[in-house]
């Protein structure tokens, strides 16, 4: 059978699984240390801002960056990782990034709008002020803008431009909330760390747009909504089952066993760091190598190679991590925490066996994702957060803050097995080597 020009085009463009910060194990090493810099950044800015503010002026500065970051999510939907696998399989030019969003993000900007003033409605006019809505505001727009431009960059595989950005914006926001801190009157510290933040957004957008490049806006192929569709659900998802166990167990239970696992549940988001670096260098990669399979310039074969290579680079860290934080969690319990926190370590020493598990089932949903199986990952998801929502149920009142981390260990389970499945569906599995 004979190809089309655009085929051949496509084959050369695509004929190598390498970017300009060259092989997936370069890539992974960015990733690491782009995100690891911006989560120390982050928790310094938190320890600034702990030591400068009081509690009630905290809650405003905590609640307005997760409102904010979590209405940039949804005015995203799902377009990122649309973005980052069209990119990589070639159907969509790079320089073109921006004109190819601008078809979804117009459309949801009433998602986006309604999920601010939900926000601003509950935080109330009495703990913040026009001046710091305006702040989130504009804060929403610069990370919304960055979150796009990001995608881009993983799609082109530049995973050092991502790691610039991150990386940049993060400490610039904590550096000039250092500065500010120690300049201003202590009235105005809470204006003075939002504005910190914002200049570090400002930053890290300028950044990656500076690299991702902007491009035409008219040009090109345009995303389609029906397409974001199944991956803006598998994020309002995961969202849920990761978040919604701290509600359900909160109903179920006292405010001492929602202490207890909410610490095993942030631990276990700081050893998320590997599972997830592997899920990104998966993604692009793996969209690259599918669309030579649609062409017929190369098999299944490669993508299953980059999938056990990838569980092995993140998986025996990640199974290396959850086994030092069992042994250590008495330990790091007394040590940091101190003796009330006593009830966590076991709930830590549950819910830290989840991460190898993790590992494993992240770097397989973005290879589905890839393959274009993004609904299967949505029937992995809501099995997941069945699992979670039914074992809570059952167990909470019986075994305390145990319960929530055994069910967040143990729904990886049949997430697998459903990605598993997903896996021959796609013809990941059991195609022509």
């Amino acid at each position: 059978m004979s190809r089309s020009r655009g085929d051949l085009d496509l084959a050369t463009s695509a004929g190598s699984a390498r970017s300009s910060s060259g092989s997936a194990r370069t890539g992974l090493m960015w990733i690491l240390l782009g995100d690891g810099a911006a989560k120390v950044a982050l928790i310094g800015t938190s320890a600034v801002a702990l030591l400068a503010l009081n509690v009630g002026q905290f809650g405003v500065f905590a609640g307005l960056q997760a409102a904010i970051y979590l209405s940039a999510a949804i005015w995203d939907f799902g377009s990122g990782q649309l973005l980052t696998r069209e990119i990589a399989g070639g159907r969509v030019p790079a320089a073109a990034w921006l004109g190819a969003l601008a078809h979804i993000r117009l459309r949801t900007l009433p998602l986006w709008l309604g999920s601010l003033v939900g926000s601003f409605a509950i935080l109330g006019t009495d703990a913040a002020s026009p001046v710091i809505y305006a702040i989130g505001i504009c804060a929403s727009l610069l990370i919304g803008l960055q979150l796009a431009a990001i995608s881009a960059l993983r799609g082109r595989m530049d995973f050092r431009g991502v790691a610039k950005a991150v990386a940049a914006g993060r400490w610039a926001g904590l550096g000039a909330g250092v500065a500010l801190v120690l300049t201003v009157d202590p009235e105005d510290h809470l204006h003075a760390l939002l504005i910190a933040w914002l200049a570090g957004e400002l930053l890290g957008t300028m950044v990656a747009l500076h690299t991702a490049g902007i491009g035409a806006l008219r040009n090109g192929p345009k995303l389609s909504f029906k397409a974001a569709a199944p991956l803006a659900l598998n994020s309002i998802v995961q969202i849920g089952y990761n978040r919604f166990d701290l509600i359900l167990v909160a109903a179920l239970s006292t405010p001492v066993v929602v202490g207890a696992y909410a610490t095993a549940s942030r631990i276990q988001d700081a050893m998320l760091i590997l599972p997830s670096a592997g899920a990104t260098i998966v993604l692009p990669f793996a969209a690259r190598l599918y669309s030579h399979e649609m062409i017929g310039a190369s098999t299944a074969a490669g993508t299953r190679r980059l999938l056990t290579r990838t569980w092995l680079a993140i998986g025996l860290p990640s199974l290396a991590l959850a086994l030092c934080a069992a042994v250590l969690a008495p330990t790091i319990v007394t040590t940091f925490l101190g003796p009330n926190y006593q009830q966590a370590i076991v709930p830590i020493q549950v819910i830290a066996v989840s991460i190898p598990l993790v590992a494993v089932n992240s770097a397989l949903a973005s290879v589905v994702v890839a393959r274009h199986g993004a609904g299967y990952v949505t029937s992995a998801l809501l099995v997941a957060l069945t699992t979670v929502i039914a074992m809570n149920v059952a167990l909470v009142p019986v075994m305390g803050a145990v319960a929530p981390a055994l069910a967040a260990t143990v729904r990886e389970v049949p997430v697998l097995l459903v990605l598993l499945i997903a896996a021959r569906r796609v013809r990941l599995f059991g195609g022509r080597a």
